[in-house]
């Protein structure tokens, strides 16, 4: 699903759509998720099979990496990456103290 310009709202729908589907991988680089996509995005997996999230370059920030790491509570995920948005070194940390009671075993930030 890389460079469909998919935004936060058609995320949402993408996400709330896996549950009772067989996918373990979504790849969605270089869209628009921001802040916002990443959040709903995420608190939608629970319940899901996926495994695995590629959002590269997605316009995701410091807010959107602390949502996305809360919102991973619950979920199957076990790797994330989110190599090439806007998350800093706030972000990153955000992200990482967030993790807290999800089954993330492998980031990829850079």
């Amino acid at each position: 699903l890389g460079e469909n310009l998919i935004d936060a709202t058609a995320a949402k729908d993408f996400a709330a759509n896996l549950s009772g589907t067989n996918i373990s991988t979504v790849i969605m680089t270089d869209n628009q998720l921001g802040d916002e996509g990443a959040r709903d995005f995420a608190a939608n997996l629970s319940g899901t099979k996926v495994t695995s999230l590629i959002l590269s370059k997605n316009q995701i920030g410091p807010v959107g990496a602390r949502a996305l790491a809360k919102n991973l509570v619950g979920s199957k995920v076990t790797s994330v990456d989110l190599s090439l948005n806007q998350l800093g070194e706030v972000g990153a940390k955000d992200f990482a103290a967030n993790l807290e009671g999800t089954k993330v075993t492998t980031v990829a930030l850079g």
